[in-house]
């Protein structure tokens, strides 16, 4: 599977996940981590300057929150040059499913 975006408007801060955001996230993520057995889903944070950390810290602590195994999920940030200090952007896909 490639990779979808999470679009920018679907973090508000530090509530993280904006209503539009929570809406995304269970009618993709959310559901595809429930639907198959074994899933991990991959993250990638691109970003310009310092890495966001705490963006990764923040998402994973939601989904793990809704019911998701942290061992399902897999982190990776890519500094960007392309992207102006202090912004990201978020992509997800599914790794592998071992069935």
């Amino acid at each position: 599977m490639s990779y979808q975006n999470i679009l920018p408007y679907s973090f508000a801060g530090k509530g993280f996940v904006s209503p539009d955001g929570e809406r995304l996230i269970r009618k993709t993520i959310l559901k595809v981590i429930g639907n198959i057995e074994d899933v991990r889903i991959q993250f990638q944070f691109r970003f310009g300057g310092e890495a966001p950390e705490a963006h990764a810290e923040m998402m994973e602590a939601y989904l793990i929150d809704k019911g998701v195994n942290p061992y399902s999920l897999v982190f990776q940030h890519q500094p960007d040059e392309s992207y102006v200090d202090g912004t990201f952007e978020i992509f997800w896909r599914v790794l592998n499913v071992d069935q």
